[in-house]
């Protein structure tokens, strides 16, 4: 019998990352399978928990809600500031780091206010993960 993934195995597996209205937001469909060590945090917790007992080859569809995932959107997060002080052609939807290295994205920008968001952009969506275990070493 194939072994099962125990925790802190290094697993390597294949994933397609929806939103609930099916829209595709990430996958390594055609790219390298992603590494990490199961049960620990450094990604999100329902995948590198689920993951524990899995074998090679193995497939599990996992739905994560946004508490679970990235959170909920904080309207606290989305902040007012100067649009001069935003870099040069800068527009709506750009990715911007600040001297903390946090980031933020351009959410609206109006006459010489902008204001950008400091939430992750997947906050507040419920996420469905299709995964495939690759390899457990």
């Amino acid at each position: 019998m194939a072994r099962q993934v125990q925790d802190g195995d290094t697993v390597t597996i294949h994933y397609t990352g929806t939103l609930s209205d099916g829209s595709v937001f990430d996958t390594t469909k055609d790219r390298e399978p992603l590494e990490f060590a199961a049960g620990a945090d450094n990604i999100i917790a329902p995948i590198s928990n689920g993951v524990l007992g899995m074998r090679e080859g193995e497939r599990k569809t996992f739905n994560i809600p946004p508490e679970e995932a990235y959170g909920p959107h904080d309207p606290a997060k989305l902040v007012s500031v100067d649009a001069s002080k935003l870099p040069e052609g800068a527009g709506v939807g750009d990715l911007l780091t600040d001297t903390e290295n946090r980031r933020w994205r351009i959410h609206q920008i109006e006459g010489e206010q902008a204001i950008v968001d400091g939430n992750h952009p997947l906050a507040g969506q419920a996420l469905t993960f299709d995964v495939e275990l690759v390899s457990i070493q």
